[in-house]
C-alpha cells in the first residue's frame, strides 16, 4: 500500500512539474482588463487575416487588397490570427520587424485608422511573446491585452480570442484559456466568434488531423448556438461544417506566408483554396456574411446565414 501511495504521489508531482514547466513559457496575467467593448452601428464589418508576418511581396499584396476592401466596407477592426512575425516572433519592443511587418505594411488610408487585435501563433512564441502584449501600450493601433481576451461589438458580436499554443484549464478565467472561454460564452450576444491560431480540422496536406488540444476545444464549442470558429496556421482559405457538432469553422491562413497544398475535397468542406487572402465578416440586421477575398481584392467565395435571435 505504501509503495502504491508513493507511486501516486510521485506521479502527481511529476505531472505537476511537467505542467508548470510547459505553462511557464506562456505570458502570465498581470491584472490587464480582458474585456474590450466597441459601440457599433446596426451594420458593420470586421477584417480578419492570419499568418501575415513574412514581410515579403505576398504579405504586401494581401495588405494592398485589404486596403481596397476596407475602402468599400463599414470596417470597425482588423484581427490578426497569429504568426504575426516570421520566422521567430519578435525579440522585444525595439525589434525592426514592428516597422517592416506591421507599421509600414498596413500604413494605408483606410486600414491605418482601424484597431488591430492580434493573437499569438506558434512562431510568435519562438522569442519573446510577451513583447507583443507589452506593445499594446507602445502603439495606438496594436491591441493584445493578454494571450486571451474578448472584444464585444455592442451586443451583436462577441469575439473571443484564445491562445491555442497553451490551451490550459485551471479554474481561473484570468489565468487559463478554457476557463476564460467558458465564462465568455455566458454573454448575451447575438453571435460568438472564437479565434485561435490552430485549426480543429482542415483540408491542409500538412495539418489535416485533430490533435488532442483541438479535440478538447471542439468539445467546448460543440453545439453552442450562434457560434463559429476561425483560425490560421494552415496557409490557405477554407470553410467547413462539422455537422455532428453543428459548428462552422473557417481557416484563414493566407495573410502572406508560403502556401500549403490541399488534400482532396471532403464532404464537410464548403470551400477551400490554396491562395493568399483574408476574410471580411459582415453583420447586417438580419444576416451574417463570411466573405473570402484573394490578394487581388477579388471576392472568391461568400457564405451567408440568417440571424435568428
Amino acid at each position: 500500500m505504501r509503495k502504491l501511495l508513493g507511486f501516486l504521489v510521485l506521479f502527481v508531482l511529476t505531472c505537476l512539474g511537467f505542467y508548470v514547466s510547459w505553462r511557464s513559457a506562456a505570458p502570465s496575467w498581470q491584472g490587464q482588463d480582458l474585456r474590450i467593448t466597441h459601440k457599433v452601428p446596426d451594420e458593420f464589418d470586421i477584417l480578419l487575416l492570419g499568418d501575415t508576418g513574412s514581410g515579403n511581396e505576398d504579405q504586401k499584396a494581401v495588405a494592398q487588397a485589404l486596403e481596397k476592401v476596407c475602402q468599400d466596407s463599414q470596417a470597425q477592426a482588423v484581427f490578426l490570427l497569429g504568426d504575426n512575425f516570421y520566422a521567430h516572433g519578435v525579440s522585444g519592443l525595439d525589434d525592426p520587424q514592428w516597422q517592416t511587418k506591421f507599421q509600414s505594411m498596413y500604413d494605408t488610408p483606410c486600414v491605418k485608422q482601424l484597431p488591430f487585435y492580434a493573437i499569438l501563433g506558434n512562431h510568435d512564441y519562438q522569442q519573446n511573446p510577451g513583447a507583443q502584449i507589452t506593445y499594446t501600450s507602445e502603439h495606438p493601433s496594436w491591441h493584445m491585452p493578454h494571450r486571451f481576451y474578448s472584444v464585444d461589438f455592442g451586443k451583436r458580436l462577441r469575439v473571443i480570442a484564445l491562445d491555442s499554443n497553451y490551451p490550459d484549464l485551471c479554474g481561473s478565467s484570468s489565468h487559463c484559456n478554457f476557463d476564460f472561454l467558458r465564462e465568455s460564452l455566458q454573454a448575451d450576444s447575438e453571435e460568438f466568434l472564437v479565434l485561435a491560431h490552430h485549426p480543429i480540422q482542415s483540408l491542409s496536406a500538412k495539418y489535416p488531423g485533430m490533435p488532442l488540444p483541438s479535440r478538447i476545444l471542439r468539445q467546448f464549442l460543440c453545439k453552442v448556438p450562434h457560434l463559429f470558429y476561425m483560425s490560421g496556421h494552415s496557409h490557405h482559405l477554407e470553410l467547413r461544417r462539422d455537422e455532428e457538432c453543428q459548428l462552422d469553422e473557417v481557416i484563414n491562413g493566407g495573410g502572406g506566408a508560403s502556401l500549403y497544398e490541399l488534400r482532396p475535397m471532403e464532404a464537410a468542406v464548403r470551400f477551400a483554396k490554396s491562395t493568399h487572402g483574408f476574410v471580411r465578416l459582415r453583420l447586417r440586421p438580419q444576416t451574417l456574411k463570411i466573405e473570402f477575398w484573394n490578394e487581388q481584392a477579388q471576392n472568391i467565395f461568400t457564405s451567408e446565414r440568417p440571424l435568428t435571435r
